[in-house]
């Protein structure tokens, strides 16, 4: 290859040579919008990705990139097959031993040609609608082509769902410089909306019958005249170019607080997320509930509590909804000394030192008495103190409600992840995987337990996070019973080695997303705040069904602690950032470009106040809290690379 372009004066060879473009990823890339334009084209009978069961049949290194695509841009069903042993194990997919007798709404072929025989077509299950994959010339004859097309197949041909090497190659053509040096993502993005487009043109042409799909190609496909497609790529990166002021990356908690708090002070930010929704199930700020309490060990967090509720009042009043609803709160336990969540004593120390309203218990005799749930505490060496003010947060519809305040001068965009944030003179330019351009004078990021590889691309340094595996589940008890239980901290010595010993439960008025059928029954939500997997780097060894011997331990408190509490009934794990002392991370990591993280657990509550924060930090203005000990360039947060540099 490299003689031939030495030959033609490198003027004649598409060799894909010096660029960063893979064109496996740039075929499956067609394969996808060929996909999305079928489903576009039939959205009005309510087709949905996520409804649909997806076969990709041979998962090498286009249909395997196709099958993860699919998961990410939410597809429920993805069944995956492949002649060698493994390759078809691909997470979020289902691998099947025969895809010609496998049902689905959709074949994507992406192995041999000529697979899809007379035989195969009039056999396959009842239930398919639509064909298209990697896969040049599927079918085996006309014959088996035209089998599919009268069983109400709509497919669209490979001259179209995997063209997408070619089309990388026309961009090569037309300006090697330009293909050498683009961001990958922007020439995939290119390339699926150009094969999106065909593919719903062809629908759009047929009249939506599958029989005429065929003769329509010839309208859809260019002619080998004229000027290379290539042509267009630079056209369309400009018409995929979004401008704003500030660049928020996250819609958890701390993005939309930092929404919230840029929009009354009228600045535009555009908000990605890379999850399904603001506040989504992979992430921290997800769910019905979190804590609110001035009841901290540390008077600095029980006076930023009390600023930050008066800020979720102008939150609750500006979105029209009840976010926060009063339960109190009861600490109790053992003295275990100063935890991720202070301690007992602690607590009533601040509470007694800021003369805020409480009530001590002092045996373990007491708690039971004012709370007959609690009968674990008979005999026990423990003390308790109990805030009637606290209460809980509805977590996931605050986020939403803070996104939605903004929404005049904030764009959303979900399903959403940034492959590159590059920091110049001007600002930030960040590239998303779906080839979007996003460039702003300054960037927010939010990003939770992704912190740290946002940080990366941008050529910052990384912080010394971790990512803890926090565990927390729903069980079923009867609604007399449940109206004695608190919203309450437990505070123990671990039991065992696997027992980090902090446990809590909310009450019932806290778990929205369970609905009874019985009328006796209800939920209580019960969680352990120790993490299951140990400290842990990012999100690569990640474990979202958790530790069996945590949920184990968590059963055991509940019988030992609630033993009139019933069976689990479902259970989930979330990733919590963690720094080293427990304090957050708010500061600017460069002119353009300021963080939040580290929330350790306890920074929900605070949600409105630290988006204040991060809209002084950005805008330059004073902040409302004291930042320097939330400061970036605290020692537990450099990274060892960065010691030693330093």
């Amino acid at each position: 290859m490299d003689y031939l372009t030495e030959a033609t004066n490198e003027q004649y060879v598409l060799a894909g040579r010096d660029s960063a473009v893979d064109t496996n990823v740039a075929t499956a890339a067609s394969v996808i919008g060929s996909i999305l334009g079928l489903i576009e084209s039939h959205k009005g009978e309510g087709v949905k990705i996520s409804d649909l069961t997806f076969t990709v049949q041979g998962c090498g290194k286009v249909g395997s990139t196709v099958a993860k695509e699919l998961v990410r841009l939410g597809a429920k069903k993805v069944q995956t097959c492949d002649i060698r042993e493994g390759a078809s194990a691909i997470e979020g997919c289902t691998p099947i031993d025969d895809w010609t007798s496998a049902s689905c709404d959709f074949l994507v072929p992406c192995a041999n040609s000529l697979a899809i025989t007379e035989d195969i077509a009039k056999n396959f299950p009842e239930g398919i609608r639509f064909c298209t994959g990697a896969t040049n010339s599927p079918f085996c004859s006309p014959e088996a082509k035209s089998l599919f097309a009268q069983r109400g197949v709509f497919h669209v041909p490979e001259s179209i769902s995997s063209a997408g090497a070619i089309l990388a190659d026309s961009v090569e053509w037309y300006d090697i410089d330009l293909y050498q040096t683009v961001e990958p993502n922007l020439m995939y993005g290119w390339i699926r909306n150009l094969s999106q487009t065909k593919a719903r043109k062809m629908v759009e042409l047929s009249e939506k019958d599958s029989t005429k799909m065929e003769s329509t190609t010839a309208e859809v496909v260019p002619s080998r005249t004229g000027d290379p497609i290539g042509k267009t790529f630079p056209e369309w990166i400009e018409e995929n170019t979004q401008k704003t002021e500030t660049l928020i990356i996250g819609g958890g908690m701390a993005g939309c607080s930092t929404a919230f708090a840029l929009g009354e002070k009228n600045v535009k930010s555009i908000l990605v997320e890379r999850g399904s929704s603001l506040a989504p199930p992979t992430a921290s700020s997800n769910g019905d509930s979190r804590m609110y309490r001035k009841m901290y060990s540390d008077q600095f967090f029980s006076k930023m509590q009390a600023t930050a509720l008066e800020r979720w009042k102008d939150v609750e009043e500006k979105s029209g909804e009840t976010l926060l609803q009063t339960n109190g709160l009861l600490f109790y336990g053992e003295d275990t000394g100063e935890t991720v969540e202070g301690s007992v004593l602690g607590a009533k120390k601040t509470m007694e030192n800021l003369n805020l309203e409480h009530t001590f218990f002092e045996t373990g005799n007491d708690l039971a008495k004012e709370y007959p749930s609690l009968k674990g505490c008979e005999g026990m060496p423990y003390s308790g103190v109990y805030e009637a003010d606290a209460g809980h947060i509805r977590a996931s519809k605050a986020c939403a409600a803070m996104a939605k305040i903004a929404s005049d001068v904030c764009d959303v965009h979900v399903n959403t992840k940034l492959t590159s944030l590059k920091i110049h003179e001007e600002g930030v330019t960040a590239t998303t995987e779906d080839g979007l351009t996003i460039e702003a004078n300054n960037a927010v990021v939010a990003a939770g337990p992704w912190t740290n590889s946002v940080l990366e691309s941008a050529g910052l340094p990384k912080l010394n996070l971790k990512v803890w595996e926090i565990q927390w589940a729903h069980y079923r008890v009867k609604k007399s019973v449940a109206a004695s239980i608190p919203q309450a901290f437990h505070f123990r010595k671990g039991q065992s080695e696997q027992d980090g010993g902090l446990y809590y439960v909310f009450p019932e008025s806290a778990t929205e997303s369970l609905v009874e059928d019985d009328d006796d029954y209800t939920y209580v939500k019960v969680g352990v705040d120790f993490a299951s997997g140990g400290d842990l780097e990012g999100m690569e060894s990640f474990d979202y069904e958790g530790s069996q011997t945590v949920l184990e331990l968590m059963d055991g408190w509940v019988a030992e602690h609630l033993p009139d509490v019933e069976d689990r009934v479902e259970s989930f794990t979330s990733p919590y950032t963690m720094t080293d002392d427990s304090y957050f991370v708010m500061d600017k990591l460069s002119d353009k470009v300021a963080v939040f993280s580290g929330g350790s657990g306890r920074a929900f509550k605070f949600a409105p106040l630290i988006g204040d924060c991060m809209a002084s930090l950005i805008l330059g203005d004073e902040s409302p809290v004291e930042l320097e000990r939330f400061s970036a360039s605290r020692s537990v947060l450099q990274t060892p690379k960065a010691q030693k540099e330093v």
